[in-house]
């Protein structure tokens, strides 16, 4: 049974052969990110909503990564547990390759390029009178650097980015750096919900030839445009 629109977007992932799926945090709903945010959930518990968001992700065999959000941070700053830690050890037990990068920042490798995961932070984010352009292109000037990994030095040539809930992409100094986005109905953006809401995704099919994306291919998919 499909549920919503995460698992709309993993069943379509999964029959175009996609193998990693990346998240840069916002796994969950979280509690008390926003004023009111209580009314708009459907679990107000940690462990509630990881095992609402288990029920999808155990259902296919990709590797999942992820660094952690503000939303997922919730329930730390009130001294509960860390439910994307909790959420590594459950899908372990269920046989599922699940890797947490246990920060808002952290870099992957596949195939001799590297992909980071940010999840934005601070002030500026936080400003309702933000300009998303903006915002990005200073922080991502700031991360357009080499790599240092288990003493080799990467070229970093992908940012995925979370907190905004908003789609973007763009290319800077040879760098695709991109956005989900959160793909809900209309009229549920403003709720500002985690993947367990009615979220979608991109999907990206690189050819990798050496250490570089030598063809690149992203599409915003909205799981919820077949609906009209």
């Amino acid at each position: 049974m499909i549920k919503f629109g995460l698992d709309k977007t993993l069943a379509e992932a999964e029959k175009r052969g996609i193998e990693f799926v990346h998240i840069s945090g916002d796994l969950i709903d979280g509690y008390g990110v926003y004023r009111g945010q209580e009314n708009n959930l459907k679990n107000n518990r940690a462990i509630e909503q990881i095992e609402d968001l288990m029920s999808v992700l155990e259902k296919y065999n990709f590797w999942y990564i992820t660094s952690t959000g503000n939303h997922d941070q919730s329930f730390c700053m009130r001294g509960g547990l860390d439910p994307i830690k909790y959420l590594e050890s459950r899908m372990a037990q269920k046989g599922k390759k699940f890797t947490y990068l246990d920060s808002y920042e952290g870099n992957i490798v596949h195939y001799g390029i590297v992909f980071r995961l940010i999840h934005l932070q601070g002030a500026a984010s936080r400003a309702a009178s933000y300009k998303i352009q903006t915002y990005l292109s200073r922080v991502f000037e700031s991360n357009l650097n080499d790599v240092y990994l288990g003493g080799k030095c990467y070229n970093l040539r992908s940012i995925q980015a979370g907190h905004f809930h908003t789609t973007y992409a763009l290319s800077m100094s040879g760098v695709t750096i991109v956005m989900p986005g959160n793909f809900q109905h209309d009229g549920d953006l403003e709720k500002r919900m985690g993947i367990t809401g009615k979220t979608g995704g991109i999907f990206r099919e690189l050819t990798i030839v050496g250490d570089k994306i030598a063809k690149e291919k992203i599409e915003f998919y909205n799981p919820w445009q077949e609906e009209g």
